[in-house]
This record gives structure tokens, C-alpha cells and sequence, in this order.
């Protein structure tokens, strides 16, 4: 899969206080340094690449005209020396150079050594980190594609444990193997104790380190660092062949990392096990929108596990290539993810059949390859029913994991948004208003009210940002109840929203939309019928677990998402609105049986409806407001 990360590569290489050696493909050499010279024409001599004197010598670049571009350049914030080879004397001098490089964010020293051998190699890596140990703000650091090894990986060892800046670090493709995963994962440790004592906080966010020989032990120790930086939105391990202890142990880490966005772990040893213990930490992962585990194993009863836990998340890519499942995966996903919006959906190499993939080029038109690989069902599959009891916890457990109403609703707690680390703090009732106080009963300090009394609530509230924190919070990880609320609101202002209204729904917008969005945006739609619920079975039928709203409260909550779609707070969603709302989208998506509902919706049975026009409206101030 595309790495979002190499196009943002393109626009860092455009920014004017960003070098970039203007050649590729070279070896460059200092120009004093005949050995290393000699060497390259040694060792080009002993290949079995047929290679003359002559060719040789045109791939040598002397490099002085580069480390005087460097010294030249003021403000320097991105460093690309990317795609040559460069020598251990051009190496030493550029990181004499980079020490008085204070200002520089990012640190690309990926593929830089093709052709090298360990004893240049490894010193250059050494004194390159060295230098970033001088940068003031280091943000992004990669050293992918070089021979790192585990004896490198000691090397740069000291710059990971004490450069508490950086947010990016990309080691993929570097062969640091199990002894150099540890040394990898200790350092990060160290990283995480350092900040703590230092009163700063050890944020990383992306960590990439794929096809590197990590096994089981290395990846233990990189799966202890993340349970302690909890900050990470991007894993990537894949290829790595680590099996399923190793894997137990990075999954249960994962679920203390909550703002995670990508996973991939493809071609390692997830198993029935790793599977099932995957889907537990997927349900304390509200932001995940990407994950690859192609070609791991996991079977049917893992696999549905799985498919199950994505329901709950504004998944957009989803690769489960090539792990034998049978059309009981491919039910759950028509029946689990038909809401989602997916980019990428890659399932080839399973045993759904033809009529299978049939159906899901149907449901996700968009989303899947022309020519994929079709396996006929097998007669019998093997699957593991072994009874696991890997304990997965989050980070903090003071919220039910499940996606349904809460069955025993928790008192609300006030964190400091600026600090992901800081514990939980009740709020004090003195903090509230006369009006705005919460009913004291054996729940704790205060209870908070139903959820169809809070629209009431909080229109009376003299503090309406309090109150929301107060009252929604125990509701924040259910978005059928956060919908509900919205939608009661709506229609106990009418859909028309008075400056308090405003307010009120301003304070309610700001407070749901960063801790919970896009879950809580797709139960309005299904509410709004955009989108079909999703189903599960009871009692041996499959039931939806949201209804729609009434054709005369439509009206009602379009009025209201006029005023909503303009806010600052609505923009990462108007694109979203604008498309799923449009004509045309329902239109097509009506053609499909998997939306037949949508036929005879109001949008396009009653098109005179009053609904309609006020989502036109919507829809048009979507298109053209301004997205931040």
C-alpha cells in the first residue's frame, strides 16, 4: 500500500530551506580520497557485472561542490541525501557540517550507502546521528535502506534514546534483526523515561520498520516502548517474520496507543491467536482508518473477529489478502462494513468465489482491483477454535470498549486535551453553575443525566462548554447515543437555532467532533437515511442496531446542519456531507441491492419533500465553504 508519508516527501523537497544533492545514482567520494576510490574499482573488479574502468569512473562524483551547497545554505530545515552512495570520508565531513545545522527538522539518510560495506558504513551512521544530536527540533528521521544491521543499530542507539523532539522514524528495509530490534526498542524505553524526567513528553507519532528481521524478541522490545509512548498514530512491522507470541505482545501495546490510525502488519505470524487478540485492541482504537495484515494466518474465526471490530471505525483501507477465508468473512463483511467509505479494500486469495467478489465489487465499487486472483472454496478449512484469554487493556480503562449503550454509565472525568499522559481528573462540582449542577447519587460525585434530557440541559446551562464535557462525556465512545442526543436537540429547537441555540450547539460540535467524529458523523447519517445500519444477528435474525429518523424530523436536523456545516468545527467533514448527500451519489448508490433502501427514501421518491431543499442548501454550502 502507498505511504502517505513519501507524498509528503514531495512537498518538503520543494521547500526553498530544503537540500537535495541535484544527482542520483552516483558514489560520491571527497576528492582526496583515492582508497575509497580503489575500492570501489576493486570491488566492481570481483562482480560478476561486467563493468569497464571507464564506467566506473563515470558513476564517481566528487563531493565537495555538495558539502559546500550545505555550508551555504542559512535556515536549512529538511536534509535529502537519499539515492547515492556515499563514502565514509564525504560522510564524516558532511556531519562536521550538520552540527552547525541547528535548525534542521528533517533528517532523510535512507539509501545511502548501495555498494558500501560494514566498516564505512557503520562509521558514517555513527557520526551522522551524532550530528542530529545537535539539532534543536528534529522531527523526522530516516534511515531506511541501509545496511544497519544490529551492530548499527548501536549506533544510532544514543540519538533515539535522547532526542526528545522527534515525531517520525522510519528504519524500514534496514536488517537490525532481533539483538538490533531490542537495542531499538530499549532506546525508545529510555526516550519515554527521559521526557518523564525531564517534564517533556516523548511524542512519537510514525514508526516504520518493516522487512527487517525483527522476529520475536526484537519485536517484544519495540512493543514495551509503545505501551509506554502511547502517542502513536502509525505502526507499520510488516514482513518481519514474527510469530504470534511476539505478535500478543504488540497488540496488547497497540491498545495503549488510541490515537493510532495505520497498522500493518502483513506477512508475519498473527494466527487464530494474534487475530482474535488484534480485534480486542481494535475496539480501543476509535481512529484507525488503515489496516494490512494480508497473509498472516488468521483464518475464518479470526477473521470475523476482525470484520466485527472494524464496524466501530472510519476504516478506509482494509487489506486482508491471502489468509483462507471462507464465505463466512465474506458475509461479515457485507453485512459489517456496508456503511463504509472504503479506498482500498483487498481480500484476493481468499475462498469467496467469484459470486463473492462479485458482491463486494458491487457494495465498494471503487475500492477493489480489476484482476484479482479468485480461489474456489475448499472442501474443509482448519480452523483453530482454541479458547484464548489474551488480556487486552487500553491505556486508561475508564471507557467500555463496546460500541452499544452503556450498560452502567461512569462519572465524567476532565482531561487536559494538551497532554495525551494526564491522568483523569473528576471535575469538581464548585466549577458548575447553580443550573448547571448534576444530581449527586451512589454513582459517584454526580450522575450524569439521560441522554434525551441533555438538549434541555444544556439550553439552560449558563456555562454550555462545562456542561457538555460534564454531561456527554460518559456517552463519548458510543455514537448511536451521541446521535441521539444531536438529534433531540434538533428537534427540540425545531431546527431553528437561536443565538443560545447556537451557543449551545457550538459548545456540543466542539466538544464530540475531535474526541469522537467520524463515528459519531456516521450515525447521523444512518439516522438521516444516507447510509445503511449496520446489522447483527439476534435470535437468529439479523436486526438493524440503528433506526432512522422520521420524515417529518428530517427537515428538522437539516435545518440545523445548515448552521453546523460552516462552523470551523465542521470542516474535516463537509467533503464527506457534500458527496454522500448529493443526488448523484444517491442515485448511484440506489442502483446497488445493498442500497435498494435508498429508492424509497424522500430524497428520491417524494423529490417536492421538505427535506430536500434544505439539503440542497447543505450540500451547496458544503461545496463552497471553505475547508481549513
Amino acid at each position: 500500500m502507498e505511504r502517505e508519508d513519501l507524498t509528503k516527501r514531495m512537498d518538503w523537497l520543494k521547500d526553498p530551506q530544503t537540500y537535495a544533492p541535484p544527482i542520483q545514482g552516483k558514489r560520491v567520494e571527497k576528492e582526496n580520497d583515492s582508497s575509497s576510490i580503489e575500492d570501489s574499482s576493486s570491488s566492481r573488479a570481483t562482480s560478476s557485472e561486467p563493468d569497464s574502468d571507464a564506467v566506473v569512473s563515470n558513476q564517481v562524483f566528487f563531493g565537495e561542490a555538495i558539502l559546500n551547497d550545505i555550508t551555504d545554505m542559512d535556515n536549512l530545515r529538511t536534509i535529502s541525501m537519499e539515492g547515492n552512495s556515499y563514502s565514509k570520508s564525504f560522510c564524516m565531513a558532511l556531519a562536521e557540517i550538520l552540527q552547525k545545522k541547528t535548525t534542521i527538522e528533517r533528517a532523510l539518510f535512507n539509501n545511502m550507502f548501495v555498494g558500501r560495506k560494514i566498516p564505512d558504513i557503520h562509521p558514517s551512521l555513527k557520526a551522522l546521528s551524532e550530528a542530529c544530536l545537535k539539532f534543536s527540533c528534529l522531527t523526522v528521521l530516516d534511515m531506511g535502506d541501509n545496511a544497519v544491521n544490529p551492530s548499527g543499530a548501536e549506533h544510532i542507539a544514543p540519538l533515539l534514546s535522547q532526542c526528545l523532539t522527534l515525531k517520525e522514524l522510519y528504519l524500514n528495509n534496514t536488517g537490525v534483526g532481533p539483538s538490533g530490534g531490542e537495542t531499538i526498542g530499549k532506546a525508545l524505553s529510555a526516550a519515554c523515561e527521559r521526557g518523564k524526567s525531564l517534564n517533556q513528553p516523548y511524542t512519537l507519532e510514525k514508526f516504520v520498520l518493516g522487512r527487517s528481521r525483527l522476529e520475536i524478541s526484537g519485536c517484544v522490545a519495540i512493543s514495551k516502548a509503545f505501551a509506554k509512548i502511547q502517542t502513536l498514530r502509525e505502526i507499520r512491522i510488516n514482513n518481519n517474520g514474527i510469530f504470534t507470541e511476539g505478535l500478543v505482545e504488540f497488540v496488547k501495546a497497540v491498545a495503549k496507543n488510541p490515537l493510532l490510525e495505520v497498522i500493518d502488519v502483513s506477512d508475519n505470524h498473527l494466527n487464530t491467536r494474534g487475530g482474535i487478540a488484534l480485534a480486542k485492541a481494535i475496539k480501543f482504537l476509535p481512529h484507525l482508518r488503515v489496516l494490512a495484515a494480508s497473509d498472516t494466518g488468521l483464518k475464518d474465526r479470526a477473521g470475523e473477529a476482525l470484520v466485527q471490530s472494524l464496524a466501530g471505525t472510519p476504516l478506509t483501507v482494509l487489506n486482508l489478502s491471502y489468509n483462507e477465508f471462507t464465505k463466512k468473512v465474506l458475509v461479515k463483511i457485507l453485512t459489517c462494513l456496508n456503511s463504509k467509505k472504503l479506498l482500498v479494500l483487498d481480500v484476493q486469495g481468499n475462498y469467496f468465489g467469484e459470486e463473492g467478489y462479485n458482491q463486494l465489487s458491487e457494495m465498494f465499487p471503487d475500492a477493489m482491483e480489476e484482476d484479482i486472483n479468485i480461489d474456489s472454496e475448499p472442501e474443509e478449512i482448519d480452523d483453530d477454535m482454541t479458547e484464548y484469554t489474551d488480556e487486552i487493556l487500553p491505556s486508561t480503562p475508564t471507557r467500555s470498549p463496546q460500541t452499544s449503550s452503556p450498560s452502567t454509565i461512569q462519572a465524567p472525568v476532565k482531561t487536559d486535551s494538551s497532554r495525551i499522559d494526564a491522568p483523569p481528573v473528576p471535575i469538581a462540582i464548585d466549577e458548575l453553575s447553580i443550573k448547571d449542577k448534576l444530581p449527586v447519587n451512589l454513582l459517584g460525585p454526580y450522575a450524569p443525566p439521560p441522554m434525551r434530557a441533555i438538549p434541555q440541559g444544556l439550553l439552560n446551562s449558563l456555562n454550555k462548554e462545562t456542561y457538555v464535557q460534564a454531561a456527554v462525556e460518559p456517552y463519548i465512545m458510543y455514537p448511536t447515543c451521541l446521535s441521539t442526543i444531536f438529534f433531540e436537540f434538533c428537534i427540540l429547537v425545531d431546527g431553528k437555532l437561536t443565538p443560545e441555540a447556537q451557543t449551545a450547539m457550538d459548545a456540543f460540535m466542539g466538544y464530540v467532533l475531535p474526541n469522537n467524529g467520524q463515528n459519531f458523523i456516521n450515525s447521523v447519517f444512518v439516522g438521516l437515511l444516507l447510509i445503511k445500519p449496520e446489522y447483527a444477528p439476534r435470535k437468529g435474525v439479523m436486526i438493524p442496531l440503528e433506526r432512522p429518523l422520521q420524515d417529518g424530523h428530517l427537515v428538522l436536523v437539516w435545518k440545523v446542519l445548515k448552521y453546523c456545516v460552516v462552523q470551523d468545527y465542521f470542516s474535516p467533514y463537509r467533503r464527506q456531507l457534500a458527496l454522500i448527500a448529493s443526488d448523484d451519489d444517491l442515485k448511484h448508490r440506489s442502483e446497488s441491492p445493498y442500497h435498494s433502501f435508498l429508492r424509497d427514501c424522500v430524497y428520491l421518491k417524494l423529490p417536492s419533500h421538505p427535506s430536500n431543499k434544505v439539503r440542497h442548501a447543505v450540500v451547496a454550502l458544503a461545496c463552497t465553504t471553505p475547508t481549513n
